[in-house]
């Protein structure tokens, strides 16, 4: 067997400097985070939870599965996002990882 890939880790190691995870059910929060995703300089990602409803209705499952990272979390820092994205049991959501760098723009 294989190990699975984690999607939002590739990412992170190819150079995001936005990189989010939310939950489509809660409205506010994913619309804030589709926001900040937009206006960042540089290379973003925001990955979206959306739990079928329609054919296996696992709202019930995320509702325990999912939780949201809390004031105290340091964005800036590479090696606490890589940590992050690595929990099992449950899976984090809010901003990973944030930082500034120069966009090609501005390296011109």
């Amino acid at each position: 067997m294989e190990e699975p890939v984690n999607p939002l880790e590739m990412i992170l190691n190819s150079g995001a400097t936005f990189l989010a995870r939310s939950y489509a059910l809660d409205i506010g929060k994913t619309k804030d985070l589709i926001k900040a995703a937009v206006k960042h300089k540089g290379f973003s990602l925001l990955e979206i939870i959306q739990p079928c409803i329609t054919f296996n209705d696992t709202r019930d499952y995320y509702k325990y599965k999912i939780y949201w990272l809390d004031e105290k979390y340091r964005r800036d820092d590479f090696e606490t996002a890589c940590r992050k994205l690595r929990e099992t049991g449950k899976f984090p959501l809010g901003v990973f990882y944030e930082i500034n760098k120069p966009v090609f723009e501005e390296l011109i």
